[in-house]
């Protein structure tokens, strides 16, 4: 899968809003334990959940939302106003919606029912993200032992300054890198181009690799901190 290593986030302009539609791309699948994120309109630190119901039935539609912490939720659940839930799907597409909770949290699971959104909308295609690094956001690369560090990051692969020259087409196994809040990676991936490091005084040389190999849990936690970076910069634009 060739793809463009200088593409900037893609915005995707997509409104769903007829049910079937709502079913389908929502893609709540329970039994994977689907990721959210939630926030309210106010100024409370958004928390990290899960979905562990759904009833799409038009007389009794909703959504049961289990939080990571009850301590994380109780400031949220506590505002005024509507919760905005993101997620990555399967397809890694950045969707958000639109809720409100129905009920109080459960005190011993805290686990609330939200209601079933009327209209969801498709942030970004995370197959086309690359998102700049910067000081905050420092990312040591381990290539085979040398050290590298990342100036850009998507779900597919990465850019790197490097004082080692890499061959293009090279097969870059044990790749390491731990990313800032959220941890570790691991996995391999191909050389795509490498080019003098102008922009970068300390490095000599700026590589462009596709990622070729990475265990799902990896995979969930890059795609996790693309979308935060993604969403970082659509805030700022």
């Amino acid at each position: 899968m060739l793809f463009n290593l200088f593409r900037r986030t893609k915005r995707v302009p997509q409104l769903i809003s007829a049910v079937e539609e709502i079913e389908k791309n929502l893609d709540w699948v329970v039994l994977g334990g689907l990721s959210l994120r939630v926030s309210g309109e106010a100024v409370a630190e958004p928390f990290d959940a899960s979905i562990v119901q759904v009833s799409h039935a038009s007389d009794d539609a909703g959504i049961v939302i289990r939080p990571l912490t009850r301590a994380g939720a109780h400031p949220v659940l506590h505002e005024e106003g509507t919760l905005a839930v993101e997620y990555i799907s399967s397809r890694n597409i950045w969707y958000r919606f639109h809720s409100y909770p129905l009920c109080d949290a459960d005190p011993l699971t805290g686990e609330f029912r939200a209601g079933y959104p009327s209209v969801i909308e498709a942030l970004q295609d995370l197959q086309s993200v690359r998102c700049k690094t910067g000081a905050t956001d420092l990312i040591r690369l381990d290539i085979e032992q040398d050290q590298a560090v990342v100036v850009d990051i998507g779900s597919n692969g990465l850019k790197f300054t490097s004082n080692k020259i890499f061959e293009k087409g090279a097969v870059l196994t044990g790749l390491k890198f731990n990313l800032p809040k959220i941890g570790p990676v691991n996995g391999s991936a191909v050389v795509r181009y490498v080019q003098p490091a102008s922009e970068y005084p300390l490095w000599r040389y700026l590589c462009g690799a596709e990622f070729a190999e990475m265990a799902p849990k990896d995979q969930k936690r890059l795609d996790r901190y693309v979308a935060r970076l993604a969403r970082r910069e659509l805030a700022s634009a």
